[in-house]
């Protein structure tokens, strides 16, 4: 019985999040699709982020995420409007090692930790790619 009482629970909370996962990605899609120069008009024209890094950047995110980079957003959080699973999915994971892969070629401490939205990726590696040149 307890077996019983486990799998309804356990199978009950994955399609709960399946559903909230769905319900986001349907969200994210709805949202109005940016070009990238709109995207860094927008939100990065008084920042000193040229628009070639910001496209690197967003398109890396955008391809590793699987999510159409004219609908990401720099508020989007990873793991929770973006790369949602129940713990971790195997597009933030992969999105984690090319960002160690990135800064150790860099030559910058990461903690990925500190990266929580699309913004704290492209300003973090905007600003060590700034330091590097």
């Amino acid at each position: 019985m307890s077996y019983f009482v486990a799998f309804v629970l356990l199978f009950g909370m994955a399609l709960f999040a399946w559903d909230y996962s769905l319900r986001r990605h349907r969200s994210i899609s709805r949202r109005e699709r940016l070009s990238i120069e709109a995207l860094h008009q927008q939100y990065y024209s008084k920042t000193a982020i040229p628009l070639d890094v910001v496209r690197e950047l967003w398109a890396e995110v955008s391809r590793v995420l699987r999510v159409e980079g004219g609908q990401l957003r720099p508020s989007d959080k990873f793991g929770r409007d973006v790369g949602r699973g129940l713990i971790t999915t195997d597009e933030l994971d992969e999105l984690s090692v090319i960002a160690r892969k990135r800064a150790k070629t860099l030559g910058v401490d990461l903690d990925p930790k500190s990266l929580a939205t699309v913004d704290d990726y492209i300003q973090f590696f905007a600003r060590a790619m700034s330091e590097r040149a």
